[in-house]
């Protein structure tokens, strides 16, 4: 498995593709950072900045960039088997 510094998933309490993707991410031992925008303001101005999305969820590890729960993406950049 590829490993990252750090991994955000920008995420909301009630969206369930983000409960979806946090889930996959733990099953999978993957360490991340939630930062949750419909709490956080600066969350989302974060998000906004980094990607041009204010949708949920968005992961970033590194360089990659994945928006909404592509389980498939995930898999490839973590080079899970």
């Amino acid at each position: 498995m590829k490993n990252f510094d750090e991994v955000i998933v920008y995420s909301s309490t009630t969206w369930p593709p983000c409960k979806q993707m946090k889930e996959f991410l733990s099953l999978n031992n993957i360490v991340f950072k939630e930062k949750l925008i419909d709490q956080d303001p600066e969350a989302l101005t974060e998000l906004v900045e980094k990607t041009g999305i204010r949708g949920t969820p968005v992961m970033i590890a590194g360089e990659d960039i994945v928006v909404g729960f592509d389980k498939s993406k995930i898999q490839t950049i973590f080079d899970l088997t």
